[in-house]
């Protein structure tokens, strides 16, 4: 997918053409910019409140401050800075000058990367700027500017957005080809000389330089972090590389981690590209990875009734959802014309293609499935386990607990069913099938050749609601009891000796599991 009107530029028509582009800004954060400066009551904490919840006013403020400097002065890097440098009777007329919202609208995706730049500027105030309180101004308004440089791109090209989250995060293509067929250069390139031409705080250019020419060193912090279960050996490793302690000791990657985590997290919270942000806060900070986790969970949710109702999307949403939900799919490839004519199944037809049995990474899973201590709750380890069963080359899975008292069954977890789980997708479990099913160790194999047999003992709704006639139905038990009853597919294809020999394996390891939780 290709934007019909973005085209690949050399870098410096990138910097003159964003730098010419004049931002929007909110009526309603404008006027309130306004009334606030003109009042002799208002505090400085009051004008800074005020300019923060207007992302392209700071933007606006702080690049006019810098271009007004002399040859001799430092780029002003605060508020206060750039409040001394022009003063309130220039503030007030450059804020007269913008452009609000009633003469240009703003695009939905602009309003989109503020809310994520404001995510992350409040992830850095909660987790950096109370132990760096020398330095948190430059922790703050770093934070909160990181991603300016992505503003006028997407005031002229708002489309960027869709197209590089569906390719990137969604498809997982590598950022730097799809970033050089949109755009013509790298976009961290691009947002570093952009912010080396309005000469923004310089801890968001060194930001951009690490990760347009350092990554190396990122990369081996991302590595280290990955320790963080074994924190002796990990903080011994780290002693022993100088070059690395010294760049992890560095105030201002405080902004790019709490960036990276705000990127990463609009997609995911416990996905690994997710994770590896996490990981390296808890590096970061000398703090273990759930305690870090809690914190972010908390501060996110703050954040979102902060902002109150919006169409916007945060990831506060999606602390709800399943551990490692991801909100943008990859992308379901279309199928040739030649075929446009056949009758199909629409299901079928829009089902991914067939996964691949991956028993290396099936194995790492388990491993790290029966040892539940990296685990704050059951539901992380079920979804690690539903994650788990993908490498069987089973798509689908859903989960479901099982009431001994009521014979009730309750969804608890899902991967790949497109339905709700807010209501029981069966009434009882007394359907023979299911008896069955928790009778015995081995699972059921359900093929096109015993369907109809098996199908005349469950559900209607519940059979419809799954849309598949090809499944695998396995039995958890805890302390000899069924707790938990597993159907699992592959988007209804015929399923595999392997795919059924891992699946009965993999129920085994999740029974450990459950029991050293539960012990």
């Amino acid at each position: 997918m290709r934007h019909s009107i973005l085209q690949a530029r050399p870098l410096n028509e990138w910097l003159i053409l964003l730098d010419r582009t004049a931002l929007p800004v909110h009526t309603g954060q404008k006027e309130r910019v306004q009334r606030v400066m003109a009042s002799p009551s208002s505090s400085l904490g009051e004008i800074s409140r005020a300019i923060s919840e207007a992302p392209s006013i700071a933007l606006i403020l702080f690049r006019e401050a810098n271009r007004s400097r002399n040859s001799l002065s430092e780029p002003a890097h605060n508020l206060d800075a750039v409040l001394k440098r022009l003063g309130m009777t220039r503030c007030t007329a450059l804020l007269n000058s913008l452009m609000d919202e009633s003469q240009v609208p703003i695009p939905a995706n602009l309003r989109q990367v503020w809310l994520i730049g404001q995510h992350a500027n409040h992830h850095a105030n909660a987790l950096f700027a109370h132990k760096m309180a020398r330095l948190w101004q430059e922790i703050h308004w770093g934070s909160l500017l990181f991603l300016s440089p992505l503003w006028p791109l997407l005031t002229r090209y708002p489309d960027f957005l869709q197209v590089w989250e569906q390719r990137v995060l969604g498809n997982r293509e590598p950022a730097y080809r799809v970033e050089q067929e949109l755009l013509g250069v790298p976009l961290v390139r691009l947002c570093r000389a952009l912010a080396e031409r309005w000469a923004l705080p310089q801890w968001i250019i060194d930001g951009y330089a690490t990760l347009a020419s350092n990554p190396r060193i990122i990369a081996r912090a991302l590595y280290l972090a990955r320790m963080h279960q074994r924190p002796l050996e990990q903080q011994r490793r780290l002693d022993e590389q100088k070059d690395l302690n010294s760049w992890l000791r560095q105030p201002a990657n405080s902004i790019v981690m709490a960036n990276g985590l705000a990127v990463a997290v609009h997609n995911s919270w416990g996905d690994n590209h997710s994770l590896r942000w996490q990981r390296l806060i808890s590096l970061y900070l000398h703090q273990p990875l759930e305690d870090v986790q809690q914190k972010l969970h908390q501060t996110s949710v703050e954040h979102a009734r902060y902002l109150g109702p919006t169409n916007l999307w945060h990831p506060a949403r999606a602390l709800i959802w399943p551990w490692a939900t991801r909100r943008i799919l990859p992308a379901v490839p279309t199928q040739p014309n030649t075929q446009a004519a056949a009758p199909v199944n629409t299901r079928k037809h829009s089902a991914p293609q067939q996964p691949v049995f991956d028993f290396a990474q099936w194995k790492s899973e388990a491993q790290q499935l029966v040892r539940p201590s990296q685990f704050r709750n059951t539901l992380q380890l079920l979804n690690h386990y539903a994650g788990m069963l993908k490498h069987c080359a089973l798509s689908r899975v859903l989960i479901l607990s099982i009431n001994n008292s009521t014979g009730q069954l309750a969804p608890v977890c899902q991967l790949g069913f497109r339905f709700t789980l807010q209501k029981s997708l069966a009434d009882r479990s007394t359907s023979p099938v299911f008896r069955h099913i928790m009778r015995h160790n081995e699972p059921l194999h359900i093929h096109s050749q015993n369907f109809s047999q098996i199908a005349d003992h469950l559900e209607h709704g519940f059979l419809e609601t799954l849309a598949s006639q090809n499944l695998l139905a396995g039995c958890i038990r805890h302390k000899e009891k069924p707790v938990l009853l597993v159907l699992a597919d592959t988007w209804d294809q015929p399923i595999t000796a392997d795919s059924i020999k891992a699946f009965a394996a993999s129920n085994r390891c999740l029974e450990q599991a459950l029991a050293l939780w539960k012990a």
